[in-house]
């Protein structure tokens, strides 16, 4: 990543969850003289407010498909893996008798089902997260970005 998209990142993720609309980011950064591809700038936008291109379309599919490379948000993860993949993890906390939604992520090099991942992410963290007193509820997921630098 050059500086002038890590200097623009900070800005935008700075910026973002005040409410600014995705327009406004783009001249606000290129104002400050770090502008950078519009369309990084867009994925970097999206990401910063939570949200990921295609999600729609991810969260629709089914358990037994596997999440086309069409959907895919490609992305320098800065990680040795194929891919990032993104869920909402469903918990319920014994300590404050109440249930949680957050959004967890992990990396793999496998492409594979969602239903699969689904399985790799539960198998994985199921005992982590016991420990601390929450019960796994489930995994949705709704991203997947792909490594265009591995």
């Amino acid at each position: 990543m050059g500086l002038a998209r890590s200097i623009g990142k900070a800005i935008i993720d700075r910026l973002a969850p005040t409410g600014i609309g995705t327009n406004a980011l783009i001249r606000i950064v290129r104002n400050q003289g770090y502008g950078y591809n519009a369309q990084e700038m867009g994925e970097d936008i999206r990401a910063a407010n939570g949200k990921f291109k295609n999600e729609y379309w991810v969260r629709k599919l089914n358990n037994n498909q596997v999440v086309p490379e069409n959907l895919m948000v490609n992305r320098n993860l800065n990680y040795p893996a194929k891919y990032r993949v993104y869920g909402t993890f469903s918990y319920y906390d014994n300590v404050s008798d109440d249930y949680f939604d957050v959004t967890k992520s992990f990396y793999t090099d496998d492409l594979t089902t969602k239903g699969a991942w689904v399985d790799d992410f539960t198998d994985t963290y199921t005992n982590v997260y016991n420990s601390q007193g929450q019960e796994q509820m489930g995994f949705d997921i709704f991203a997947v970005e792909r490594n265009t630098h591995y």
